[in-house]
């Protein structure tokens, strides 16, 4: 999965503005799911430049050790405020999630939050928990109500495009340079083919099909 990392922030920050412009372009009408930035960030990133990030709606991504437990050499932001705050992991990062129920143990995810700063504590407010698409599995099991995120290919001289064959899932928001979130809306099955498309081709190229079934 595509992340922006701390090291690329000085020469991405410009196409960072430009993928944000496309988005609204390009995307297939308005954004169900809205967000300041489309493209996921890692969770050292996103607190590294707080001053840029803070109050932002962004995806980060991450799992919820068991236990709550970090493990070694792991530096933990926040504090657990309530029982119902939990710990979210990116590498040899770890901060406190508030206002979302938690996930089950050690399951890749991404998170749709906001980085929160009170008393000089940091802290993530969770609004969706969003299922992360593997592209070789190509089917996938989801609920009502769930989330679930793909990867896209793009660059400055490509789009992606994504078609799909019902109803039961919904595209609630959509960067064709870097990726897609679906819900799951009522029971059924859904087959979601990505195009991608250069600038210079009269027509997009098939690139892969996923099975989504809402049970």
């Amino acid at each position: 999965m595509r992340t922006i990392s701390a090291k690329r922030f000085l020469r991405t920050a410009g196409c960072i503005i430009a993928l944000l412009v496309c988005t609204s372009v390009w995307a297939d009408g308005p954004q169900k799911l809205s967000l300041d930035l489309s493209m996921p960030i890692s969770l050292s990133y996103l607190i590294e430049y707080r001053q840029f990030n803070a109050e932002r709606l962004v995806l980060v991504y991450g799992s919820r050790p068991a236990h709550d437990q970090p493990g070694k050499d792991i530096q933990v932001y926040g504090k657990k405020k309530s029982a119902a705050d939990w710990l979210l992991v990116d590498g040899p990062t770890a901060i406190w999630v508030t206002g979302l129920a938690g996930p089950g143990h050690r399951v890749p995810l991404m998170l749709r939050a906001r980085l929160e700063e009170q008393g000089g504590t940091l802290g993530l407010r969770g609004y969706q928990l969003i299922k992360v698409g593997v592209k070789e599995e190509k089917r996938v099991v989801l609920h009502p109500g769930e989330y679930l995120y793909y990867d896209l290919p793009g660059s400055k001289s490509s789009s992606s495009h994504v078609e799909l064959s019902a109803s039961s899932v919904l595209i609630v928001h959509l960067d064709p340079f870097s990726g897609v979130i679906l819900q799951a809306v009522t029971p059924g099955t859904t087959r979601m083919r990505i195009y991608t498309q250069w600038w210079q081709d009269a027509a997009a190229q098939f690139l892969a099909e996923y099975e989504i079934a809402v049970e």
